[in-house]
């Protein structure tokens, strides 16, 4: 009989855990943001050739940008963040592919300022779509899409990026140390 128990009980348990832990609730981000394309020289050089290799394909050669965005295309746009990314040249040949690995930083007075989204995909000339691989701070484990759009855009930031994501908001804690420990001084060293 006790057998028969642990048989159903167990399972039923183990979903009873699995769906409480599961059932934390989902938000939806959307925003729109803009931001200028990289610049390899001059005074306002947002991006820089790490690694250039293998002319005329450049296959291999890496790129790294950091570049603001804004809430508009406009000169005098609020900026609201950055992009930060690396840009690999995956294809040998003469088609023009890299893939991006980008970080979007909030810096604004909304609650995400300092969240970030961590992004990925295949960057081609034109418009293009970015998986959300994850997010930080009160975009805490992000999924969803970037779309890139530069063809109409006027301004001198002509890259609108359209952010589409859900998000599972999580409880702030304060953790500072190891767990049970007051961690202020000579306490702090004695755990360690």
């Amino acid at each position: 009989m006790a057998r028969y128990a642990t048989t159903i009980l167990a399972p039923l348990l183990y979903a009873l855990f699995f769906l409480a832990g599961s059932t934390l609730a989902e938000e939806y981000f959307e925003r729109t943001v803009y931001s200028e394309r990289g610049v390899m020289d001059g005074p306002k050089r947002t991006e820089v050739a790490s690694v250039s290799v293998n002319p005329p394909t450049w296959f291999g050669s890496i790129h790294m940008r950091d570049r603001s965005i804004a809430d508009g295309s406009a000169e005098n746009a609020n900026i609201v963040g950055r992009v930060m990314d690396a840009a690999f040249k995956v294809v040998d040949g003469s088609e023009h592919a890299f893939y991006n690995y980008m970080v979007i930083e909030f810096k604004d007075d909304s609650r995400f300022n300092g969240s970030t989204l961590q992004v990925g995909g295949l960057n081609k000339p034109g418009d293009a779509e970015y998986a959300i691989l994850g997010g930080t701070g009160n975009l805490t484990m992000a999924r969803g899409i970037v779309r890139r759009t530069t063809a109409t855009i006027p301004g001198p930031r002509n890259e609108e990026l359209n952010i589409y994501a859900y998000y599972t908001p999580m409880p702030r804690m304060a953790v500072s140390g190891i767990a049970g420990c007051n961690c202020s001084g000579r306490d702090r060293d004695a755990n360690v």
